[in-house]
């Protein structure tokens, strides 16, 4: 179900069934305030930046990806290259010095609200 149809359902519990099935205007009133109750939520979510506290990520790098500097039979890596990214606001597990600074320029985004 979609936000909207959920806040209804809980107006509709809250109010009482009987009391919206024998009022068109108290059903119409009901529905119109789910819609804005949804939209606010909606708004409210979709304003906001969230920082990712805490991520590991693969990293992998295939052969002859990377070119290398030195003599011309170094032109690329010949064999794959495997690393971890790490953003965390309690540990540096690579030893980076930029792992902590990271999580305050990550953002997450909602950038689609999906209806069911």
């Amino acid at each position: 179900m979609g936000l909207k149809s959920d806040i209804y359902k809980a107006l509709v519990k809250n109010l009482g069934e009987e009391h919206i099935k024998n009022s068109p205007e108290g059903k119409a009133k009901v529905d119109t305030l789910a819609t804005d109750l949804r939209d606010a939520i909606i708004n409210f979510i979709t304003k906001q930046e969230f920082n990712i506290t805490e991520m590991e990520a693969p990293i992998n790098f295939l052969p002859g990806t990377i070119n290398v500097v030195g003599s011309p039979a170094a032109q690329a890596n010949i064999a794959p290259i495997t690393n971890t990214a790490q953003i965390s606001e309690t540990s540096n597990m690579i030893m980076d010095p930029r792992v902590p600074n990271a999580v305050k320029t990550s953002k997450v985004k909602l950038l689609q609200v999906k209806e069911a």
